[in-house]
């Protein structure tokens, strides 16, 4: 859900780029940009 506010991308549109990583398709870059940061910040906060 982050990803998708922050992109400002409707989640489902999210998913649906998520899902056709399976199918050998790449994730937007911004799609990939903030599920990174998004990542990090989970990681930074199990560090805690």
């Amino acid at each position: 859900m982050d990803v998708s506010q922050h992109c400002n991308i409707k989640l489902r549109d999210v998913a649906a780029a998520l899902v056709a990583t399976t199918k050998d398709r790449m994730l937007p870059e911004p799609i990939q940009r903030e599920l990174r940061r998004a990542l990090r910040r989970l990681h930074a906060a199990d560090r805690r």
